[in-house]
């Protein structure tokens, strides 16, 4: 666990009087150091544009990466659009696999099977970004699914955003999960 690195970047930063470009530099900025120490990054709440400096600094240490993004619901809200991030992502020329809500499985937020989602990542490093606020995968699944791919991949990083104060116990498992996982692959 040594080589993990813990921080609020909400400390670290004057990230409410920065415009959304400022925000994804000055986060990508400031993970891109610790990235150099060899440390395994995990953000933590916020909404995604931060968690965008974070894998911005992820795939410039990374290259050939897969963005994994998983919507977790933990009661069914209306969905809630986060096309900018995902349009970040196809920007930076990375492969992305969506499950959950409009995800790479026949758009929907069914569960589709496990070694359907590992099939479906092309390269053998990853990083994760759930997102807890709208319609997607229950916890239990988003948790099984998390255990595999930590199994079958290399985790390079992960950020889970948009948790709101009443999901933070079960968003809290997932993060459990991907921490549990992240110390398995470095024994």
């Amino acid at each position: 666990m040594e080589s993990m690195f813990y921080c609020d970047p909400g400390n670290a930063f004057d990230l409410p009087r920065l415009s959304p470009a400022e925000t994804v530099r000055t986060v990508a900025e400031y993970y891109r150091a610790q990235l150099a120490q060899d440390k395994w990054v995990l953000l933590l709440g916020g909404e995604q544009t931060v968690s965008v400096g974070v894998f911005l600094a992820c795939k410039e240490n990374e290259p050939e990466i897969t963005k994994v993004h998983i919507n977790v619901s933990f009661n069914r809200l209306r969905f809630y659009s986060y096309g900018w991030t995902i349009v970040k992502t196809t920007t930076f020329g990375v492969p992305l696999v969506q499950v959950g809500i409009r995800d790479s499985f026949q758009k929907s937020w069914r569960r589709p099977p496990q070694y359907a989602v590992i099939d479906a990542i092309k390269t053998e490093k990853v990083y994760l970004a759930l997102s807890a606020k709208q319609e997607g995968l229950d916890g239990w699944y988003a948790n099984c699914l998390l255990k595999k791919i930590f199994q079958c991949k290399t985790v390079i990083g992960a950020d889970i955003t948009e948790i709101k104060r009443c999901d933070i116990p079960r968003a809290a498992k997932l993060c459990a999960t991907m921490l549990a996982g992240h110390a398995a692959r470095r024994a």
